[in-house]
């Protein structure tokens, strides 16, 4: 079911819409429902799809450092200079 809603646009959004609404034979409300529909769906899909890909790979990382937490400093900010030292 549909619900009528008032928004209101700068000019330059308005003609946009009317000229993609027209070339595309739909109504400007058709028009924005759809960009509102595929904004939405996209913005919701990447962060699910983001978060169950980094899930996933969970198991896969093992290797690694264990102390991260404690010595974070010396990873960023340390280790990396003394690498570049002893080349």
């Amino acid at each position: 079911m549909l619900q009528r809603t008032n928004i209101y646009l700068p000019s330059h959004l308005i003609n946009l819409l009317r000229n993609k609404a027209k070339e595309e034979k739909i109504t400007m409300a058709a028009k924005i429902r759809q960009i509102l529909e595929e904004k939405i769906t996209k913005e919701n899909t990447n962060w699910a799809e983001s978060l169950l890909k980094l899930a996933r790979s969970a198991p896969k990382v093992r290797k690694g450092t264990r102390d991260l937490s404690k010595r974070h400093d010396y990873y960023l900010y340390i280790e990396p200079y003394e690498k570049k030292r002893k080349k």
